[in-house]
């Protein structure tokens, strides 16, 4: 019973944590809150659009995959941020790749809603 008392406070320090991140990303990056609200904002869409539950399921994965690619890329700029300021090709390349993973998720998440909307 202990374990699994002491499992259950794990996970909720765990979720605190958790909307502690979405927090702070919501305040610093504002990449991540237009992604939030498209991502809130699809979800009455899939009604208007009148889209198959498998469809409306597909954008929010794809959706939540670019949420959290914003989120990681975030993470990334941070560390390498607080590690130095200093102008440095390689923090600029990090920089950089993390900023091309978001670039894919949104491309993907945009290419998807376009072959849904013409499928649909």
């Amino acid at each position: 019973m202990t374990l699994i008392i002491s499992e259950i406070k794990r996970l909720y320090r765990a979720l605190i944590n958790s909307l502690h991140g979405i927090a702070f990303c919501w305040k610093s990056e504002a990449a991540f809150r237009f992604q939030s609200v498209l991502f809130i904002l699809q979800i009455p869409l899939f009604f208007l659009l009148e889209l198959k539950t498998h469809h409306g399921v597909y954008l929010t994965v794809i959706g939540t995959i670019a949420l959290i690619t914003e989120m990681l890329n975030t993470a990334i700029e941070k560390t390498i941020d607080r590690i130095s300021r200093d102008s440095n090709e390689l923090s600029k390349n990090v920089k950089d790749m993390g900023s091309a993973a978001c670039f894919f998720a949104q491309m993907l998440w945009l290419f998807s809603w376009c072959y849904i909307f013409y499928i649909n």
